[in-house]
């Protein structure tokens, strides 16, 4: 290579990034994940007319068949301390029934019955509320507690005795960045920006190398420089202009982060740190270019814009294959189906990204995966020129897969 690729590198980049489509693109697309990031603060969000209602200000009947009253009541008062129960053996269902319906300060009607059933009927549920789950406990250690008052115990000692176990769940590499949980919608986002980019710009790339090829200009370009001039510098510059847009959007998507990232942390995303962004640059880039020299090179092997699509099937399926293995590797990060496949050429930077969000990988293995794939881009680069020299002397029919091999030994 020489100077002369930096002028077709500025070509190509100028040539897309100045159109109206990408620039409209570019801006419609960063409005829209810039506002994404709202979206879970309105969710999390106070409501003007909550569902829960505020602390004390609503009253829950208890009528049926109540062996305890005031233990009954204690108990139901410390499990929900947003409402206020009240037990009401001496009135009808119907009216207690009709008082809720007027949606005054009565909440619901519990209806207690034998071998411990219970009904709670309400105006409305909501349907992410979690009263039910807390009233079953409730009723349970009622249960346990009248039994144990009952056979002579003491409530105090009774109370002591059945102190719930509060259990909770505690990742060691959560204490790294590593957690799965929190840092699985990133590495989702960067996947499927991943994916979208080189199905979009591979698209572009082979679609001008088609087009340049059909009008002839190819042949007048092949002799002002080499081949691997041209292909590198359509391929960087086409790059280039796609990376710069998925730059600004993600740069969009980081402010929106930012301004909301206390509802990212209430509903469990973890912070977005410099390494995990840095990792995630390293990676795409090796990906990504590595795909789109392919599908420059298939490109040339057509006459016609029209056949591109059927040319580049040749790279899309493996491609699809590719990021469904690394799609996996999301929820297994650490089977060894998914560490052999962060070290073979083309699932490398996929496979070997997912796994250094997901989990910790040592440094040598990282930094092998990251040779690996500096050395299949570069060999996709060398064989995507051989056959870009000679998509310019073929015309007619698309070349067969099966004769690729034997054009390259030419």
């Amino acid at each position: 290579m020489d100077k002369r690729v930096f002028t077709v590198i500025a070509f190509e980049f100028n040539n897309l990034a100045k159109k109206r489509v990408y620039i409209v693109l570019t801006l419609l697309l960063s409005l829209i994940v810039f506002g994404i990031f709202f979206i879970p603060g309105l969710i999390t969000g106070k409501d003007d007319t909550p569902t829960e209602p505020v602390d004390g200000q609503k009253t829950i009947y208890v009528i049926g068949e109540i062996k305890d009253e005031a233990l009954l009541v204690e108990t139901l008062d410390s499990f929900f301390p947003e409402y206020t129960f009240s037990a009401a053996t001496g009135q009808s269902r119907a009216s207690l029934i009709k008082e809720v319906t007027e949606q005054g300060q009565t909440y619901g009607v519990l209806t207690l019955s034998e071998n411990n059933q219970a009904e709670l009927s309400v105006y409305q549920s909501d349907m992410f509320g979690t009263v039910t789950p807390r009233l079953q406990d409730a009723l349970n250690r009622y249960q346990a507690l009248a039994a144990l008052t009952a056979a002579g115990i003491p409530a105090n000692e009774a109370n002591e005795t059945l102190v719930p176990a509060n259990v909770s769940l505690h990742e060691i590499v959560q204490d790294l960045g590593k957690s799965q949980a929190q840092n699985y919608a990133f590495t989702y986002a960067v996947l499927m920006l991943l994916y979208m980019a080189v199905m979009i710009y591979g698209q572009i790339v082979a679609g001008s190398v088609a087009a340049e090829k059909g009008n002839r200009t190819m042949e007048l370009l092949i002799t002002s420089t080499k081949p691997l001039n041209l292909l590198v510098g359509k391929v960087l510059g086409n790059g280039l202009a796609g990376l710069l847009q998925l730059f600004l959007i993600l740069g969009s998507a980081l402010a929106g982060y930012l301004l909301n990232q206390g509802n990212m942390s209430a509903l469990g995303m973890g912070a977005i740190t410099a390494p995990m962004v840095l990792r995630s640059l390293l990676f795409f880039v090796l990906a990504y270019f590595t795909f789109a020299f392919l599908f420059s090179a298939l490109g040339s092997l057509v006459s016609r814009t029209e056949e591109v699509n059927q040319a580049v099937t040749t790279v899309t399926l493996p491609f699809v294959a590719v990021f469904l293995v690394a799609m996996s590797a999301l929820f297994t990060p650490m089977s060894s189906f998914v560490k052999t496949m962060s070290f073979v050429p083309l699932f490398s930077p996929f496979v070997m990204f997912v796994r250094t969000q997901m989990t910790v990988v040592p440094t040598v293995q990282v930094l092998i995966a990251v040779v690996i794939s500096l050395l299949t881009l570069v060999a996709s680069a060398m064989i995507s020129a051989k056959i870009y020299r000679l998509g310019t002397l073929l015309y007619g029919n698309p070349v067969k897969l099966t004769d690729l091999p034997k054009l390259l030994r030419r």
